[in-house]
């Protein structure tokens, strides 16, 4: 295992991370874990992670000793190293929520879904001097943890570090006034809830909910160093400019938009070449964009399999020039992009469609540009240099490390 997790003269501080709804490998659930994860392991805390019953082995081996599969959820926990007896248990939660259930019986039920969790925390308790939480990407089921670690051990956890992004409202076990909660807690115990922002918007939605500004951090991914990957291929070894629509591709990312913004290249004369990450699950308008791609530009557009592996998926990423984020600005007023954070860590700009929630970032720290549609897309991008942007990204990743320093209360 690298040094990196071997780490002499570790803290007395124990940082628990953790995500219900980690299960798969090369989620942006697992991708923040193991972010947050390398950033505390290089201060030299120590970490235990917990994810999800049906984490793959890819997941576990992110962590290598440090990971404990333990957290149970009704959507993520089908696999077969559960018990037939547990499986149904959450396939009847899965169809009695349609049931619209009773508050207390949804109590009930995370409880159930908590137990190992909650049991885990307390042999921590009496082990560790201090004990953090963290949870980068918080769902229901891990708000009803928070709150019951705040029932139970008020006095034993030392803080808890919640990156909000609205996922807490949704499912059976969603909050859907998870702001009144954030409130009262917050209120209750001001010196324990640090609640963290991706994107600008989120802050002064909290605010406007009433939440204290001093429980309320900005907390975008933290900068990992990663050394720009060799990426030698022929079909780009050419003097156009290279366009990443990196992802896996949905509609709400703009992957019907794309045809037109390469139309307008073309029509405009820049010479391109566009690495188009392909998706997951189609849908009903996925093959006409395909075709268009087929037939107008086949010659420029290199197709990424939805499936390719992390260490190749980050290889394209630092091999182009620009990566370009059509987003929809419906889906995404009040959502960031994970995939802007890792273009950053390459020193990579970034281009998106304008006003979107992340916006914020690309134009403050002028780590790219916006777009309003295809022809201004063009028209900057004539203009547009990588090589002026390099220095940007320094300010950029240094102030998104301090930032989750003050947001993981490290001294």
């Amino acid at each position: 295992m690298s040094s990196l997790h071997h780490q002499n003269h570790l803290s007395d501080d124990l940082y628990i991370l953790l995500d219900f709804s980690c299960g798969r490998f090369y989620t942006h659930h697992s991708s923040y874990l193991k972010d947050y994860y390398d950033f505390l392991s290089l201060r030299q805390k120590t970490v235990k992670v917990w994810v999800n019953t049906s984490a793959d082995q890819k997941v576990l081996d992110l962590f290598g000793d440090n990971v404990s599969p333990i957290l149970r959820s009704n959507f993520y926990s089908h696999t077969r190293k559960d018990r037939l007896i547990l499986s149904l248990i959450d396939s009847m939660v899965n169809w009695i929520y349609k049931l619209r259930i009773p508050k207390m019986f949804r109590n009930w039920l995370s409880s159930y879904y908590l137990r190992l969790a909650v049991k885990e925390l307390k042999v921590h308790l009496k082990t560790a001097p201090r004990v953090n939480i963290v949870i980068p990407t918080l769902d229901g089921l891990g708000l009803h943890f928070v709150l019951k670690v705040l029932k139970l051990y008020p006095s034993r956890v030392e803080c808890i570090s919640l990156r909000i992004t609205g996922a807490e409202r949704r499912g059976i076990f969603g909050f859907v006034n998870s702001s009144e909660i954030f409130k009262s807690i917050c209120e209750k115990f001001p010196d324990k809830l640090h609640l963290g922002f991706e994107v600008k918007r989120y802050e002064t939605k909290l605010v406007e909910d009433g939440i204290s500004s001093k429980n309320i951090f900005w907390a975008p991914m933290p900068h990992i160093f990663r050394r720009p990957k060799t990426y030698l291929d022929k079909e780009l070894m050419h003097e156009s400019i290279i366009l990443g629509f990196l992802g896996s591709a949905r509609p709400n990312k703009g992957f019907d938009d794309i045809p037109k913004i390469l139309d307008s290249l073309k029509a405009n004369n820049i010479i391109f070449t566009a690495l188009i990450q392909l998706p997951k699950f189609e849908w009903p308008e996925f093959r006409q964009t395909y075709n268009k791609l087929q037939k107008n530009h086949l010659n420029v557009v290199k197709f990424i399999n939805s499936s390719i592996s992390k260490e190749n998926l980050d290889r394209k990423i630092s091999s182009v020039d620009l990566i370009v984020l059509p987003y929809r600005f419906h889906n995404y007023q009040l959502a960031g992009s994970g995939i802007l954070f890792l273009a950053a860590d390459y020193k990579v700009p970034v281009a998106s469609t304008n006003n979107l929630a992340f916006c914020w970032d690309i134009e403050r720290f002028k780590i790219g540009f916006t777009f309003e549609d295809e022809s201004d897309f063009s028209f900057k991008l004539k203009y547009f240099s990588k090589s002026s942007l390099q220095s940007n990204f320094e300010h950029y990743n240094d102030s998104r490390n301090v930032a989750n320093l003050k947001f993981l209360r490290i001294a």
